[in-house]
């Protein structure tokens, strides 16, 4: 039930009132309304973007969605020398790593060191035989 008086608005809903004030409406309108109005009004007048730009943006968009031709576009795969290169880098980080056994630490931070170094030293096995593959498979 909504009753009015001369400058503010009393809801009832389920025994309890709400008082709404009419400042509080004003203050919505100027926060809400006035602002999207205003920016509405200027939306009409914005710019449009030159011809030149949009047949520019109509080409960039034909060629986005065109697959890619990798032989005439990029040339011969070089994927298992890649993998060489990486899996030789991994290899030798997990190596590196595995150097801190030397330094003195508990037998817990030990076995964390040995973990961490054996999934990397694994990584760049698994590397290392996939490039050996790709390799031996090009020949």
């Amino acid at each position: 039930m909504i009753h009015i008086n001369s400058h503010r608005f009393v809801m009832s809903v389920s025994g309890g009132s709400w008082t709404v004030m009419a400042t509080d409406l004003v203050q919505g309108a100027v926060v809400w309304f006035i602002p999207a109005m205003v920016a509405r009004f200027f939306w009409c007048f914005r710019s449009r973007p030159p011809q030149a730009f949009r047949i520019k943006e109509t080409a960039f968009f034909e060629r986005m969605t065109m697959p890619v031709d990798f032989d005439s576009e990029i040339g011969n795969a070089n994927d298992g020398a890649q993998a060489l290169l990486i899996g030789r880098i991994v290899t030798g980080v997990g190596g590196l790593i595995t150097l801190f056994l030397l330094v003195p630490n508990t037998s817990g931070d030990r076995g964390i060191i040995l973990a961490l170094a054996g999934f990397i030293l694994c990584i760049g096995l698994i590397l290392l035989l996939s490039a050996r593959k790709n390799l031996l498979s090009r020949n």
